[in-house]
């Protein structure tokens, strides 16, 4: 929504440098007395610290109004802050679950490394002092592990999941993440309440148009 004269692309070549190269600009600006204000990828910032921590909330809330408590938890991450902020809650409100993180972006010493941030942003926010973290277990994608990228398998779990749960996932988050939990369910034999939480990301599918998933069938018309 903003006009193309007024974004400062970032090359290919310098993206493993683009953090660095932000900062700078942000600091040029500011000597020229202009106010930037710099959003990390993910918004994995203290001030979406609030935001994320109402995930747990909301979970408790439904679980104590629908009569059902979760004992495995799975959720997938990208940059990771929706997923790091539910383990930090969880240790703040004492919450005994197991959670699957489904790590779709990063390495798991990413996720690790944001995490030790966001349990900081926590320890800040809420005033207290965290010294332990949940139980979690974290897994990269089952299929098409690499972020982003897509195969049949993926457009076929779509297409399985809005048939027979009426939802629609999309192929760069969701749609891993429940592949992905239902083969570790099936692995290790969990049982009990299990709880899938799905991101949202529905209107990413508006850019996979040309796959065979939306195609529609051509049906040769009956003679008369």
């Amino acid at each position: 929504f903003v006009d193309d004269s007024e974004i400062r692309w970032i090359s290919r070549a310098q993206w493993a440098d683009c953090e660095n190269l932000v900062y700078c600009y942000a600091e040029k600006r500011k000597a020229q007395g202009i106010k930037v204000f710099v959003l990390p990828e993910g918004a994995h910032h203290p001030l979406a610290l609030p935001g994320s921590l109402s995930l747990l909330v909301d979970i408790l809330r439904n679980e104590r109004e629908s009569g059902v408590r979760f004992g495995h938890i799975f959720i997938d991450a990208g940059t990771g802050m929706i997923a790091q902020s539910l383990l930090a809650g969880a240790v703040a409100l004492e919450r005994n679950t197991v959670f699957h993180i489904v790590v779709l972006a990063g390495s798991f010493e990413d996720f690790k490394s944001g995490l030790s941030q966001v349990i900081q942003y926590t320890e800040k926010f809420l005033h207290v002092s965290l010294h332990s973290l949940p139980d979690y277990r974290m897994y990269y994608p089952a299929t098409a592990r690499s972020f982003g990228s897509t195969n049949s398998t993926i457009f076929s779990e779509i297409r399985r999941i809005a048939r027979e749960d009426g939802m629609l996932t999309d192929p760069v988050y969701s749609s891993k993440l429940f592949i992905t939990a239902r083969q570790t369910i099936c692995d290790q034999t969990l049982d009990g309440n299990i709880l899938l939480i799905h991101s949202g990301g529905g209107l990413a599918l508006s850019g996979f148009m040309d796959r065979p998933v939306f195609s529609s069938p051509v049906r040769k018309r009956d003679k008369p």
